[in-house]
């Protein structure tokens, strides 16, 4: 009868249950939970899981992330040599976005943040 109800991939309600544990294991194991964030005393350093990354290194990182990400977004868009990427898509201050995870609601983007309003200004006739 264990090897009948334990098996994957039936329409049973023990194996409901284990697809169920198993989503839970993953939201456990990839959800950041008290105690996993550390600050150093001067706001400098944070540590992750045993990784530490200094304020100055996260910058450099995201500074590189988003260069990459503005050359890859100019490939696809095929910018051509006379023309600039800032002709083509419009400017969107990164300092501005906020993100409030208390907002859940669907369809809930920096988009459509109105702290944002005044700095679309500039992307309005796009």
């Amino acid at each position: 009868m264990h090897d009948r109800f334990m098996v994957y991939g039936s329409r049973s309600p023990i194996n409901w249950i284990q697809k169920l544990r198993t989503y839970g294991k993953k939201i456990r194991d990839t959800t950041t939970s008290l105690g996993y964030l550390i600050w150093s005393d001067d706001g400098e350093v944070l540590e992750y899981r045993g990784l530490r990354l200094s304020m100055t290194g996260l910058r450099q990182f995201m500074r590189h992330q988003v260069n990459q990400a503005q050359d890859q977004l100019q490939a696809l868009l095929l910018i051509h040599a006379e023309e600039t990427r800032e002709d083509v898509v419009p400017v969107l201050r990164l300092q501005d976005l906020r993100d409030d995870p208390s907002l859940s609601q669907l369809g809930q983007s920096f988009l459509t943040d109105p702290g944002i309003q005044g700095s679309r200004a500039t992307t309005a006739g796009y």
